[in-house]
């Protein structure tokens, strides 16, 4: 008799050392799930951080490029308007010295 209720109290340790396994399981997978949730919100996070500052370095090169073009083309065009009123002097000149 003293066999069976050992044999019994053992059974009942047994039963819940696994139930406590089982349960501690769980945990670690809800855990687990919870730590895989977080990192793939990280990993957006940062996808979307890069991109972010991917666009805005792209649109700052945009922007100088627009304005160095625009400085070019006024520069030119300040450069061509001089030269335009030198060949318009130096034909009145010659035209005056002609008379």
């Amino acid at each position: 008799k003293n066999n069976i209720t050992a044999a019994k109290n053992k059974l009942a340790e047994v039963e819940k050392l696994e139930a406590d396994l089982l349960n501690q399981l769980q945990k670690a997978r809800s855990e687990a799930v919870k730590i895989v949730n977080e990192a793939e919100q990280d990993s957006e996070k940062l996808y979307r951080e890069a991109i972010d500052l991917a666009n805005n370095e792209a649109n700052a090169s945009k922007e100088n490029a627009r304005l160095e073009i625009e400085n070019q083309t006024s520069s030119a065009r300040k450069q061509l308007s001089q030269q335009a009123d030198d060949l318009s002097e130096l034909i009145v000149n010659r035209l005056i010295q002609q008379k």
